[in-house]
């Protein structure tokens, strides 16, 4: 048996309530199970059990009038799918209503057996699809809101479209006063596109990328962009991703500096430090070489690098290594795993430069820093974020198709239906409207001669008014 479709109907007048009833419970296509309120008051007292899956509700009653109605309502039950009644054929109180929150609104005069059932689900329908919507685009807002990085959305003006928590506070500003501005005026404080923008260089090309850039105040900054397009492949904008890496720059070249003035401090550093010659032959290594490899320092010297990397690793190392500084980069950052004397495998992240002496290549000099505890939690992360990619993405497949059923539903109704601004334009249409006014749908669309045409032929096909 088909489950009935459960309807408040908040209306004052007796006889026109047995009439809806009458229309809703006899329905042969669809079930309907009616209960009446005679006052707002009543009928709000009634919500507060939830059983009710739509409102009928006519905006004036014994005690509120007017739009108001519906603000109390709304304001009381803000999730309940609501159409409104009137007895006044007003566009411009239908348009208010709408525009409050209603999903229809209908004058007393026309309802039919036919027009009210299909209302009432196509409002039930639309308030789904439109939580639904909401829900994702919170869960969205929840997710970036949450990170540290600075997240800007733009189009391809580089108009901000939309920005996280975060890149809204670095500039003291809410979201709604850096929405609709350009990205270069709030975070760079420039008149036009910064020259470097990777997110400018990323939507020019259709590739990410990535910089680094030192503010005027000295903060040290990681920038990422990459594009954003459409179903149909072209790039609509881009999102930047930027973080504050100000205190991992300073570290780095704190350590550089102390390396080179205070010895003791290397003999006390928690990495590794080393120095070979040009054959690969160390010729130095710190304590924490000893600590973590599990060698002695005399076992250390003398023995060639590349009898500590994993076998399987060698011939990769070497590679990279040769191709950076065949290239010129003579300080190069490279992960890779080493074998300590125990059996473990111990993973490095390691800073290598070259040393000259008069000239001439000498030797090499290294900072390596076990990574295998952060290289486990970075893989945890990367799955992490790879479930919550998948979780987005069936969130948006279920935004998509909520949006389609909403449009489908809306053009298979057989009504005419046409929403209208106050300058009598027209913001939507639907199949049947465009059929009756012998136009295309967009050519109805954003134009006020096209609804005038639509509202003659609507007059000129509409048979003269029955009582319901």
């Amino acid at each position: 048996m088909q489950e009935s479709l459960k309807v408040l109907l908040i209306e004052d007048e007796a006889d026109f309530a047995g009439v809806v009833r009458k229309l809703l419970e006899n329905n042969r296509h669809f079930a309907f199970k009616v209960d009446w309120a005679q006052s707002l008051a009543h009928g709000l007292t009634m919500m507060d059990g939830g059983r009710y899956q739509v409102v009928l509700l006519d905006l004036n009653l014994p005690d509120s009038r007017g739009l108001e109605t519906l603000r109390i309502l709304l304001r009381a039950a803000p999730e309940m799918p609501v159409v409104v009644l009137t007895g006044i054929d007003d566009a411009d109180v239908a348009m208010r209503s709408l525009e409050l929150g209603a999903q229809d609104f209908l004058d007393k005069g026309e309802i039919s057996g036919k027009l009210l059932p299909r209302s009432l689900r196509f409002a039930v329908a639309h308030k789904n699809s439109w939580l639904l919507a909401q829900s994702a685009k919170q869960e969205k807002e929840t997710i970036l809101d949450s990170l540290v990085e600075h997240v800007v959305f733009t189009d391809n003006q580089s108009r901000v479209l939309w920005a996280n928590r975060a890149a809204c506070e670095a500039v003291g500003k809410t979201r709604e006063e850096v929405e609709g501005r350009l990205c270069y005026e709030i975070w760079a404080d420039r008149g036009d596109v910064c020259p470097d923008c990777p997110l400018g260089l990323a939507m020019a090309t259709g590739q990410p990328q990535a910089i680094e850039r030192t503010s005027r105040s000295g903060k040290f900054w990681q920038i990422k962009g990459a594009p954003v397009r459409d179903p149909g492949g072209a790039i609509v904008g881009g999102v930047e991703m930027a973080l504050d890496v100000t205190a991992r720059k300073k570290a780095e070249e704190a350590l550089a500096a102390s390396e080179k003035r205070y010895r003791h401090l290397v003999e006390n550093a928690a990495d590794i430090i080393y120095r070979t010659d040009i054959d690969n032959i160390v010729t130095f290594v710190n304590k924490a070489a000893e600590d973590i490899t599990g060698y002695g320092a005399d076992e250390l010297v003398g023995m060639k690098t590349d009898d500590l990397v994993a076998p399987e690793h060698r011939k990769q190392v070497y590679e990279h290594y040769r191709r950076q500084f065949e290239l010129g980069q003579y300080k190069v950052y490279l992960e890779f795993p080493i074998v300590a004397k125990d059996g473990r495998t111990v993973w490095l992240g390691q800073n290598l430069w070259s040393v000259e002496e008069n000239g001439k290549l000498a030797g090499f000099e290294a900072i390596a820093r076990d990574i295998t505890e952060l290289r486990d939690a970075r893989e945890a992360l990367q799955a992490a974020y790879e479930g919550m990619e998948d979780r987005i993405a069936e969130r948006t497949a279920q935004l998509e198709m909520a949006k389609r059923q909403w449009e489908d539903t809306f053009n298979a109704v057989p009504d005419a239906i046409a929403i209208i601004d106050r300058g009598h334009k027209v913001l939507r249409a639907n199949k049947a409207m465009a059929r009756l006014a012998g136009l295309q749908p967009h050519d109805i669309v954003g134009k006020e001669s096209a609804w005038r045409c639509c509202t003659a032929a609507t007059k000129a096909s509409r048979p003269a008014r029955t009582p319901a």
